[in-house]
C-alpha cells in the first residue's frame, strides 16, 4: 500500500498535450526551426527539456525557452483530466501524502492548483524543478519518506527513469505525451491506461 504519492503535474493531471504542442510549433516558427507534427513531438520529447528543444534549435538558451513557453502557454485554458482532481481529493481524505514535483512555472502551476479545486490538498508542491532526479531525491530526503510506501506517476520515461534510479515505485500513464510502447522500455512497477485503474492502485 502506498502512503506517499508522487504526482507529475502536466499531463498526468493538467491535460496539456495540445496547448503544449502549439506552443513549441510557435516556438520553432519564431526561432526558425522546422515544424514539428503531433506524433513526433510525442515520441521526440525528452527531459530534462532542454535535450529536446536544443535537438531542434541548437542555440536556444533554458532563458528564451522559459520566457517563449510561459508567454503563450498561459494563453490557454487549464483542463484537468476527468475524474483526476476527485481522486486527489479522495486520496487526501484517505490520509495519503499527497506531493508535485513539476517542471512547470511556479505562477502558472499554483494558478491551475486553485482553479482545480485542489488548494491544500498537497503537502508539498516543487515547481520550476529542470532536473527532476534531483528534486525526488531532495523530496523523499526532506519529507523523510519511506521508499517502500513512496510512489511517483508520470507521464513520460523521464519521471519513471527517476523512480526507478531512486528506489521508489513508478505508474506510467499513458493518457499523457508518451504512450505506452514508450513508456514500458523504463520497466514502470505498473502502467495504466485510465484513472479508474489508477484509483485501484492507489
Amino acid at each position: 500500500m502506498y502512503k506517499n504519492i508522487i504526482f507529475d503535474w502536466s499531463g498526468v493531471v493538467n491535460d496539456n498535450i495540445s496547448p503544449m504542442h502549439q506552443t513549441i510549433s510557435a516556438m520553432f516558427k519564431h526561432f526558425g526551426a522546422k515544424s514539428i507534427s503531433l506524433g513526433e513531438f510525442r515520441d521526440q520529447w525528452s527531459q530534462p527539456y532542454m535535450s529536446f528543444y536544443n535537438k531542434y534549435i541548437p542555440d536556444i538558451s533554458l532563458e528564451e525557452e522559459k520566457a517563449f513557453f510561459i508567454k503563450h502557454i498561459s494563453q490557454f485554458p487549464p483542463t484537468p483530466y476527468p475524474g483526476i482532481c476527485q481522486l486527489i481529493t479522495d486520496l487526501k481524505q484517505n490520509n495519503k501524502n499527497l506531493f508535485v514535483i513539476s517542471s512547470d512555472n511556479q505562477e502558472v502551476l499554483l494558478s491551475q492548483i486553485e482553479k482545480f479545486g485542489l488548494t491544500n490538498i498537497f503537502d508539498e508542491i516543487y515547481c520550476d524543478i529542470y532536473d527532476k532526479n534531483l528534486g525526488h531525491k531532495n523530496l523523499i530526503e526532506n519529507n523523510q519518506l519511506n521508499k517502500s510506501e513512496t510512489v511517483t506517476i508520470g507521464d513520460t520515461t523521464y519521471e519513471i527513469s527517476c523512480g526507478n534510479e531512486l528506489g521508489i515505485s513508478t505508474i506510467g500513464v499513458t493518457w499523457g505525451i508518451h504512450q505506452k510502447q514508450k513508456l514500458l522500455t523504463e520497466k514502470p512497477t505498473h502502467i495504466v491506461d485510465s484513472i479508474f485503474e489508477l484509483r485501484d492502485l492507489l
